[in-house]
């Protein structure tokens, strides 16, 4: 698998993270089961030089490698010394090498804009957005007041925003048990139908992905 510095620039998605960089990658029929094989390896290499590190799976059988750090500056020193590491260098040497390649998809280099409370659960949707020009700010607001409601439903929500004005709403479950019960008192509530009905008269921004991971390591 071709990791090599692409695994150097991230939901767990830690509510208390500050940064937070995720490598989405699909691997063609058959190796799926190599590709989180390898992933697991990166992941005991990375954790020995501090790094926080979770993978997960999506519902399109894509493989989600997150990397958090507490602020940029962490994350420089991690590349710094995982540049420098021995057993990185081997690592990368062997999965270069292997067949069936898995292809990295993308790469969001996050920032939490609004934290959660911390207790992330195994199960996470994330909602990517893209805000209208010169609205970003504005729809991070709405996103703040939308989290309140959720939470108050049982969600853990946090807000993440990356280098290219994307903007990620990302909540945390127990288990999928709990976010089905999560999305039915959504749906009754009248605390939200009021809010959707309010913002879709004058939408800050258009939702570009979903993502429904499922934490696996």
């Amino acid at each position: 698998m071709r990791y090599l510095i692409l695994l150097l620039s991230v939901v767990s998605a830690s509510a208390y993270a500050q940064v937070l960089s995720v490598f989405i990658w699909d691997a063609p029929p058959g190796n799926d089961a190599q590709m989180y094989e390898i992933a697991g390896k990166a992941k005991a290499i990375q954790e020995k030089l501090g790094a926080e590190v979770f993978i997960g799976t999506d519902q399109r059988g894509r493989m989600h490698y997150g990397i958090t750090f507490d602020n940029a500056a962490a994350r420089g020193k991690f590349t710094d010394s995982l540049m420098a590491d021995e057993a990185w260098q081997a690592f990368i040497a062997d999965a270069s090498q292997r067949e069936g390649a898995a292809t990295l998809q993308t790469v969001h280099n996050l920032r939490t804009a609004v934290a959660g409370s911390g207790e992330n659960g195994p199960v996470i949707m994330v909602f990517q957005w893209r805000p209208k020009p010169g609205r970003g700010a504005e729809f991070i607001a709405q996103s703040t007041r939308a989290k309140k409601i959720h939470e108050k439903l049982g969600a853990d929500v946090s807000v993440e925003a990356d280098e290219k004005g994307n903007v990620f709403y990302a909540m945390n479950f127990a288990s999928w048990e709990a976010q089905g019960k999560f999305a039915d008192a959504t749906a009754a509530s009248e605390e939200w139908s009021a809010f959707l009905a309010e913002v879709s008269k004058d939408p800050t921004a258009k939702q570009v992905d979903t993502y429904r991971i499922t934490t696996m390591q």
